[in-house]
């Protein structure tokens, strides 16, 4: 029972030291590349306006993170920035 204790406590020491160090995933300001390169899923969309411009926030998760990315339409193109929050 006591071996079967320390074995416990070591597996879950080694458990959060192991999230802790986690790389966070890879991603950038490319919303197809992180769903498609990356493996980023896509949980919510929200569209508003920035001042007169529409805008498009994506919310993407991947291993328990979450990217945000913020598309502004403005004079016929679009620009689009992730960031992890």
């Amino acid at each position: 029972m006591r071996n079967m204790k320390k074995t416990l406590i070591l597996l879950i020491s080694l458990s959060i030291c192991f999230n802790v160090n986690a790389k966070e995933p890879n991603f950038n300001d490319s919303l197809n590349e992180n769903i498609k390169k990356y493996d980023w899923k896509l949980k919510s969309t929200t569209a508003k306006k920035l001042g007169k411009y529409p805008t498009e926030l994506y919310t993407l998760e991947k291993d328990g993170y979450i990217l945000k990315c913020l598309t502004i339409f403005s004079d016929g193109f679009a620009d689009t920035s992730c960031n992890l929050p």
